[in-house]
Formats: C-alpha cells, sequence, structure tokens
C-alpha cells in the first residue's frame, strides 16, 4: 500500500493499514508514504508534525496498543482537527510528539491546552512555560480484594450461583488448568448484545476462559490461523461481562437494606464489632471520583475508632481462609449501632474529601486560567485575520460576530465542563457493606 495523501488522523491511518494487514497472513504488507518537501521554509514543521503521527502509529501497532489514545478524542475528525490546530498554533514536531506520549500514558485523557498553548503567545502574558518540571508522578496500585485472583474470585461466585434455583448449565472449573467453561446464561446474553457479535459463543458453543495470558497469546494465534474473528478462548478480567454479571448476581443476593453479618475467631477484641462501609464521592457530572472502604469500629456498644478497612483485613486475616457458616446471627444487638456507624463513617471521609478537593483546587485554578489566555489568544487571531479581508464593514462585522460568539460558546462549554469534573460533591455516597464481630 502507498499512501499519496497523509491523513491527520491515527484512526484512519490504522483503518487503511488494517485493510491488507490481516490475520492470517504469511507475508508482512509492504507499507509506503508518499512525503513531498515544500518550498515554504515554515511547512518543513509541518512534514515533521506529519512524521509523527506515522511514527505513533507505528508504536501502537508494534505494542499491539491502540493508536487512538495517543490524542484521547476517539473521533476521525476530532484527531484532524487537532492536529490542524497544532499546525497553526505553530506547536514543534517534538512539542507535539511529547504531547501525544503523555496522553497516552494518561490512558488517552487529552489536555486540548497543550495543543494551542506555545511560547509565541504565551510569552506576551508574561507567563513562561517551565519545561525543566518533568513528567507528573503517577502512582499505580491494585485494587483490594478478598480473593488472590480474579479466577478465585469467578470460580467461587459461579460455585455459589450454581447452588442457588438457577444453576448454570455445563459448568467446568479447571484450577490447574486455569480455565472456566460454561453455557453462556440467558441473563448474560443480554449483557453480550450490546458488543460485537463475533465475541459471543457461535452455534451453542460454551464459553471458555482464561486469566493467563499465555493461553491467550497461544488461541489469538490460532485464530489468526484459522482466519477466525474471535479468538475461541476469552480473556478473564475484572471487565469481562461473566465477571460484570456474576457480581451484580452476588449482590443482589442480599435484598435491599440487608448485609451479612460475619463471626469471627481471630483478630478480634473481646467484645468488638466492625461496620465496613464503603464510602464514594461523584465529581458534580456524577463520575465517582474519591472512593474509600472503612471500618467503622465499637466495643461493647460504644465507638472507638475508624480505620482503612485494608488495615482489618490484615489483622482480621479476612479473605486468606474459609469461614464457616454458623447459620443464624443475633443482631439485636447491632441494630442501633448503624446510625452511629454510618455518621462516623461519613465524618471520617470529610476531611478525606476535602485533603482530595484542596490537592484539586491549585489545578482547576490553573485550568481556569489557561481557558482565559487561550480564549484570548483565538479571539485576537480572529481580530488579525479579519482585519486584512477587503469585503464591506457590515458584512465584515456580522461575520466576525458570528466567529466570536462560535468560540465564546465552546469556551463556555469546556469551561462548564472542567467545573463540573473538578469540583467533588459535599456529601458522600454511604452504603453499609457487611459487619464482623467475634464469634
Amino acid at each position: 500500500m502507498i499512501h499519496f495523501d497523509i491523513p491527520w488522523s491515527l484512526m484512519t491511518l490504522q483503518q487503511r493499514n488494517g485493510r491488507i494487514d490481516l490475520y492470517g497472513q504469511t507475508r508482512k504488507p509492504e507499507i509506503r508514504y508518499l512525503l513531498t518537501r515544500s518550498q515554504v521554509e515554515r511547512m518543513d514543521e509541518v512534514e515533521r508534525i506529519i512524521k509523527v503521527l506515522l511514527t505513533k502509529d507505528e508504536q501502537a501497532i508494534k505494542n499491539i496498543g491502540d493508536p487512538s489514545v495517543f490524542m484521547g478524542v476517539f473521533d476521525q475528525e476530532k484527531e484532524e482537527n487537532l492536529t490542524a490546530a497544532a499546525i497553526e498554533s505553530g506547536v514543534s514536531a517534538v512539542d507535539f510528539a511529547e504531547e501525544l506520549d503523555r496522553n497516552a500514558k494518561g490512558g488517552g485523557d487529552v489536555d486540548i491546552f497543550n495543543w494551542f498553548e506555545s511560547e509565541s503567545w504565551d510569552t506576551d502574558e508574561g507567563v513562561s512555560m517551565d519545561s525543566s518540571q518533568g513528567e507528573p508522578l503517577v502512582e499505580t496500585g491494585s485494587l483490594l480484594s478478598l480473593f488472590p485472583s480474579i479466577f478465585q474470585f469467578t470460580a467461587t461466585a459461579l460455585r455459589f450461583i450454581n447452588s442457588q434455583t438457577s444453576p448454570v448449565h455445563n459448568l467446568q472449573i479447571n484450577e490447574d488448568e486455569g480455565f472456566i467453561e460454561l453455557q453462556l446464561p440467558q441473563e448474560l446474553k443480554s449483557r453480550y448484545d450490546r458488543l460485537p457479535k463475533e465475541i459471543q459463543p457461535q452455534d451453542n458453543r460454551l464459553l471458555y476462559l482464561s486469566d493467563r495470558p499465555e493461553d491467550m497469546m497461544r488461541a489469538m494465534e490460532q485464530a489468526r490461523t484459522e482466519d477466525a474473528d474471535w479468538s475461541a478462548v476469552q480473556y478473564l478480567w475484572e471487565l469481562h461481562p461473566l465477571v460484570e454479571w456474576i457480581s451484580d448476581r452476588c449482590l443482589f443476593y442480599f435484598g435491599r437494606h440487608q448485609a451479612p453479618v460475619i463471626q469471627l475467631s481471630q483478630g478480634l477484641e473481646s467484645d468488638e464489632v466492625i461496620f465496613i462501609c464503603f464510602g464514594s464521592f461523584p465529581n458534580r457530572r456524577g463520575t465517582s471520583v474519591l472512593n474509600r472502604w472503612v471500618s467503622v469500629i465499637f466495643k461493647q456498644g460504644k465507638f472507638q475508632r475508624v480505620e482503612p478497612f485494608a488495615e482489618t483485613q490484615e489483622r482480621t486475616e479476612l479473605g486468606r481462609h474459609e469461614l464457616p457458616n454458623s447459620g443464624t446471627v443475633n443482631i439485636d444487638d447491632l441494630l442501633h449501632l448503624r446510625s452511629p456507624a454510618i455518621q462516623q463513617a461519613r465524618q471520617y471521609l470529610q476531611p478525606e474529601r476535602k485533603r482530595f478537593q484542596d490537592q484539586l483546587n491549585p489545578q482547576l485554578e490553573a485550568q481556569r486560567e489557561r481557558l482565559e489566555r487561550l480564549q484570548g489568544y483565538h479571539v485576537e487571531q480572529l481580530e488579525l485575520r479579519w482585519e486584512s479581508d477587503n469585503i464591506s464593514a457590515n458584512l465584515k462585522q456580522d461575520k466576525q460576530q458570528k466567529e466570536r460568539h462560535k468560540i465564546d460558546k465552546i469556551f463556555e462549554d469546556y469551561r462548564d465542563w472542567v467545573e463540573l469534573s473538578m469540583t467533588t460533591e459535599s456529601e458522600p455516597y454511604l452504603k453499609l457493606i457487611f459487619v464482623i464481630q467475634q464469634a
């Protein structure tokens, strides 16, 4: 394939190349790009920016990744607009490449300011971009779980569901070889309906899952040789439809305003009762941005303290051993502690929310200032562009006002989006998950 014109969208590049780079091929496709050199010196930077796009597309292919995360807008036209805006604003190819890398590291969250800000107009406002600060420190971690792996959780949950009134047909769990096989339940089929058809097991075949990457790689290679639309083995991870389905089924086992009571023989002091609560603060767009699991501890019916649930799990070894079901538990002494437990959890979480919002506020203010500068820059460019136009004054004023209104509307909408995204609600969503008491 020879590209006579180079698209300014990584998604378009991927789609073009994908038409000749298919599963099951025995020969590597040859792809070439026709680049022309302009006699206008400033166009050299445009050529270098286009080369950046080609480089990022090649990186994504080698890493078996999605090139659209480099821009983060996941739309061909929007990608072209971002590339055009970067060229118009005079962004260098080096800065353009660095911004693409930052977006990819952030999971595709695009920062629109960096596409347009450059020293050529920032310094006019007395602001200089400090590139010596380096990359921001990114903290990573794992979700807290009572199970050693997602496979163990899935296997345990399926065995529990299978013991209930609606068993899972043809269920086979092989822990030694690390696979789970089952007939697709009717309830689960509705979730698959939202996904591409090729993902569903065809001809009533069994659903086969594995959490081992090496098994998945072999299955993908097999699918390529058979020219199949999808691998016969599906990867078992937290966001697989089966895992989401069994999580909901297990949650629905307990009715509304109900929570289990677990009796432990180790890790608890005498007469100690622990209420495990989940607290979440959404932003004003309704997206959860701050989540905490906390343990509200009582002793002899009196409040003692609140601690992170991870500390409770560590000292009680919860999840490390199987627990016998003692049957009926007397909860009369627990009922009157529910409201105090929720109140103490709320009081504990409020300083957490304040610390989190205090960290966001400087970033929010910085975003406001950058939006203000960026809007002023676009208005200034608009005025300069219309000054050189030779049309009549009335027509010029009318068109200029329409474009100014469009600019103001875009920045007003984005300003609202930033405000709503970076401001948390004052009250948390709180849920009592379960209670622990001494056996």
